[in-house]
Parts: structure tokens; C-alpha cells; sequence
């Protein structure tokens, strides 16, 4: 489900609806976060990276900083 969620929130993003994306990437990182049958860590990088890219398109890289960072520790740390 969080696949799809991903995938709907780049089309979204493609069409310009930023805050509909942004709620998609927000549902699928819920998905992929909740502790009962998680997913495992190493599937959440490429999510924050959709949605930092959706954030910088927003104009706010300071969130965009973030969800790189930590996308960037999980990767290191695999």
C-alpha cells in the first residue's frame, strides 16, 4: 500500500498538487513506520527522498535537509 501511495504522491507532484503529494508521501511514511509488520528500514530511503524532492519543489529546503539526512544515515548504517 505504501507503494502505491509513493507512486500516486509523484503524480501528484508532477501535476503541481503539492499538498496532496505531501499528504500521500505522509501516509506511505505512516505505513512504512508503524511498529506492527513495519516494514524494514532500508525501504523508507527512497520515500523521503520523493518527498524531500517534493519539499524542495515546494521552496522549503530546510525539510528537503532533513529527510536527505536521514535517508543518507539509514544507507550508511546498511
Amino acid at each position: 500500500m505504501a507503494t502505491c501511495l509513493n507512486n500516486l504522491a509523484v503524480v501528484c507532484k508532477l501535476q503541481g498538487l503539492f499538498g496532496e503529494a505531501e499528504s500521500l508521501y505522509r501516509r506511505a511514511l505512516a505505513i512504512l513506520e508503524d511498529p506492527i509488520g513495519a516494514a524494514p528500514i532500508r525501504r523508507r530511503p527512497p520515500l523521503w527522498k520523493n518527498m524531500a524532492s517534493l519539499y524542495d519543489s515546494m521552496g522549503k529546503p530546510a525539510q528537503a535537509r532533513e529527510l536527505l539526512l536521514r535517508a543518507r544515515q539509514i544507507r550508511s548504517k546498511q
